[in-house]
């Protein structure tokens, strides 16, 4: 077993989902879920793991230090984002003509928030870095409520 990432290597991440309208077709929100649901959409993607350079450099583009306290603040939008284009290799969605959509800043930022969250948060169950963003966001928390 080697220490070192091969962002070749990937593991599957699959949720499911609906999408509710009106009666003028007009989109009313959609629900989502991690588990199978009868009826629901099917959206498969697949992550690497992510190195250490990737991850730090994840990190560093999604803080900012706050102007008042002048602490480090972590923008979790784009740590979301930044994941997701960065660390997602594959997904699902085709466009019109049956090719894969890219997976890109734009077609990232016109995902679906709620699609978007469960894939991040399913990202960062699997990948065990749970743990790691909340000693980050705790650290926050005490170096705002200390200062």
């Amino acid at each position: 077993m080697s220490i070192f990432v091969d962002e070749n290597q990937t593991f599957p991440i699959v949720i499911y989902y609906t999408q509710v309208f009106n009666e003028e077709n007009i989109l009313l929100y959609t629900d989502v879920s991690d588990t199978p649901q009868d009826g629901w959409k099917i959206l498969s993607t697949e992550f690497c793991q992510p190195s250490a350079g990737v991850f730090s450099d994840i990190l560093e583009q999604a803080t900012v230090v706050n102007s008042l306290s002048h602490k480090p603040v972590l923008r979790t939008r784009v740590l979301r984002d930044m994941i997701l284009v960065r660390l997602m290799k594959k997904w699902s969605v085709l466009n019109n003509e049956g090719f894969e959509v890219p997976i890109n800043e734009q077609t990232i930022n016109n995902m679906e928030i709620k699609i978007a969250n469960l894939l991040f948060i399913s990202y960062i169950r699997n990948t065990k870095l749970d743990a790691v963003l909340n000693a980050i966001i705790r650290e926050e928390k005490f170096e705002a409520r200390g200062s």
